[in-house]
């Protein structure tokens, strides 16, 4: 999809899709409702505005700003791009991709969180010199670096790519880096909301450590409150409904028990039990087909 050309007093050029790199394209979150929006408008209406490339030392093109522009042409196979050229150090782009956004309000804290944590990191600048390059005082350069250092690598991994929100990530930097993978594995498991997410993360840290496994393993109380529709009616339903919460958290422990190697086998006086419990499955089995619940 090549734009046409524009005369030579133009400030933007056609630059060649496979001449621009992706670097700088660390510091944004993905947003898969965004990229399919972006896709379909460029696919309809074509490249309406130009994005802008650095140019850095080396004389590389680098997309500093309308990195869902620049996928979406290349799903369709587009061959150039058009392109505001910027020329400077990579620190100086990279306060760029913060200017360009500024006004818009199009780039979040964590966006930015990832700007500062790189300038401070990678570039050596200290919080004052951050703070000065990006027109920010010192305490913001403090709150943003701090914020993507107490995230674990795996959480921010998730971020970037688009798999969880960023307030699922603010949610979840309220716990130490290292208990905040097996958080997050519950997290998608279960397909927590934000709030749900929240509600874990307060049942964590009110809870004793020898809980959290149960507790990330099924979160029944955030579960049980969905109350999803179909759910049983009529005065015996409270009474139903708990036993079969509770039925799912023994489930679970035999569960951990069996993966964890402590239930090797029944012992012969609880194989009556293990053939009710069967039966029981089975019967409810033969209600979620009917779709009685």
């Amino acid at each position: 999809m090549t734009q046409p050309s524009m005369d030579n007093s133009s400030p933007y050029i056609d630059v060649a899709m496979d001449k621009i790199g992706e670097s700088y394209a660390r510091f944004r979150l993905v947003s898969p409702r965004g990229e399919r929006s972006m896709l379909k408008s460029i696919k309809r209406f074509g490249q309406l505005t130009p994005v802008v490339v650095g140019r850095e030392d080396n004389g590389r093109h680098e997309m500093i700003d309308g990195f869902k522009r620049l996928r979406a042409l290349r799903n369709l196979n587009g061959e150039a791009i058009r392109a505001r050229v910027l020329d400077g150090h990579r620190r100086a782009l990279k306060a760029a991709m913060i200017e360009l956004n500024r006004e818009a309000r199009s780039m979040g804290s964590m966006e930015e969180a990832l700007l500062a944590q790189s300038l401070y990191r990678e570039d050596g600048l200290d919080q004052v010199e951050i703070a000065s390059l990006l027109g920010r005082d010192k305490s913001w350069a403090s709150r943003r670096i701090a914020l993507i250092e107490k995230l674990s690598d795996e959480v921010l991994e998730h971020l970037r790519l688009g798999l969880i929100t960023p307030t699922h990530g603010r949610e979840l930097i309220r716990l130490p880096r290292g208990n905040q993978k097996a958080t997050l594995d519950s997290v998608l498991k279960h397909r927590l909301s934000t709030r749900e997410t929240g509600q874990l993360v307060d049942s964590l840290l009110e809870s004793p450590q020898c809980a959290h496994d149960n507790i990330l393993w099924l979160p029944l109380d955030i579960l049980d409150a969905r109350n999803p529709p179909g759910t049983p009616k009529g005065p015996a339903a409270p009474a139903f409904q708990a036993a079969l919460s509770k039925l799912s958290n023994c489930c679970a422990i035999v569960d951990q028990g069996i993966d964890k190697g402590l239930f090797m086998e029944i012992p012969e006086q609880h194989a009556s039990i293990v053939k009710v419990v069967a039966g029981t499955l089975k019967r409810l089995e033969g209600l979620a087909r009917k779709e009685v619940f």
